[in-house]
């Protein structure tokens, strides 16, 4: 039996046990079989709800994003693609600037499965970030974004805009690998940790139920390394610096509780201080390769 990250044991039943920090004292691991909408999974709702902002004060309960309509499950797929599916390993690519220090790419490449998130791309990039993408996370403004036309591409929405479009896209393009998370999922997010949870978080616990091992690339990277933000555009600044705070208590209680590993070195050491980055990036014995970008 392949047990997925999150579960152990001689059948896959048992789960993993872990400390958890507050921001995640609810997370246990997802017990529906599908992740996106399809016919099957919403062939017995009348209506799509979600939380706008799980979070916030006055969130109130969940909105309608639409009703459930035989037009829309015309559009939908049949079924899950994932449905049925396990990883051996997979690689999570985040977008920080850490990924050009390293020539991962490699290592990336040889994974079952490549988990990137809304418009990072890998043209121009590959010896760090590797040359594949199995399924990319994106939000409702970069969902049309794909490098390859076998991308399977999962995309969160909590607006009824966001919903159309996705639709829309699919009406006209049907054969596309274009997914919507089903709501199912997004509140079994909303009830497992206590922020709104960023396209990252979300591809990592997909891979957490998909993926027998799974490799955090890009991912958490502290001030202290001295890197840019995103790696393929200088620019780009924190978007919510307050959030990756909080998250960062999470992945880093996923990479001590055994569930996920951290691809580059030093990522604890410095968010932990300065004396012990300082300390960990000296006694590297891995050369860094890499560019500006």
């Amino acid at each position: 039996c392949l047990c997925a990250a999150l579960w152990t044991g001689k059948f896959c039943t048992d789960k993993v046990t872990f400390a958890k920090p507050r921001a995640m004292t609810n997370f246990t691991p997802y017990n529906l079989p599908d992740l996106t909408m399809n016919q099957v999974s919403l062939a017995n709702k009348t209506s799509v709800m979600v939380s706008r902002n799980p979070m916030s004060k006055d969130r109130g309960p969940p909105i309608k994003l639409a009703d459930v309509t035989k037009a829309m499950l015309k559009v939908l797929p049949e079924s899950d693609p994932l449905r049925g599916v396990m990883f051996r390993t997979c690689s999570v690519i985040g977008s920080s600037g850490i990924l050009l220090m390293y020539e991962h790419g490699g290592a990336i490449d040889q994974s079952d499965a490549i988990i990137r998130f809304n418009s990072a791309p890998t043209e121009g990039f590959q010896p760090h970030v590797g040359s594949r993408t199995t399924l990319r996370i994106t939000n409702s403004r970069n969902f049309g974004f794909r490098e390859f036309p076998s991308e399977q591409v999962f995309q969160h929405m909590r607006i009824t805009a966001g919903l159309n479009k996705m639709l829309e896209k699919r009406r006209r393009h049907p054969t596309m690998q274009l997914y919507g998370l089903s709501p199912d999922f997004h509140q079994y997010i909303d009830r497992s940790f206590q922020f709104l949870a960023t396209s990252g978080l979300l591809g990592i616990v997909i891979a957490l139920h998909k993926c027998v091992s799974v490799n955090l690339y890009g991912f958490q990277v502290h001030p202290r390394h001295g890197v840019q933000y995103h790696y393929y555009n200088k620019a780009d600044a924190p978007a919510n610096e307050q959030r990756d705070d909080v998250e960062w208590l999470v992945v880093k209680a996923l990479v001590t509780g055994g569930v996920l590993n951290f691809g580059e070195p030093c990522i604890i050491e410095c968010h932990t201080s300065e004396l012990w980055c300082e300390s960990c990036q000296k006694s590297l014995d891995e050369p860094r390769k890499g560019s500006d970008g």
